[in-house]
């Protein structure tokens, strides 16, 4: 039986995000002075400069705001950047 890096890629981007995720809460926990919306936009923004070589090279194939499913994708982006300005400011209130 022969293990591969593919066998793997999916607990390494598992453990990456956990990371991430764990700084990022670290690090919004020492930002007092700066507001939960604001580092929210920030990450988004970020997101979305890491993610459009990927959305512009699949554009010739699909369109990455499909009718059917644009409804879907609107809410749940804004239920997305409420819960993580929530939970923001949860960090930023508590001790």
């Amino acid at each position: 039986m022969e293990i591969s890096f593919k066998s793997f890629l999916g607990i390494s981007v598992c453990f990456l995000s956990s990371l991430f995720m764990c700084s990022s809460n670290a690090l919004v926990k020492h930002l007092k002075t700066t507001s939960p919306v604001t580092i929210s936009c920030l990450r988004f923004f970020y997101i979305w400069l890491m993610a459009q070589p990927i959305s512009l090279s699949r554009l010739k194939k699909e369109s990455p705001f499909p009718k059917e499913k644009r409804l879907l994708l609107i809410t749940r982006g804004i239920l997305g950047a409420i819960n993580n300005a929530v939970k923001y400011w949860a960090f930023q209130v508590s001790t």
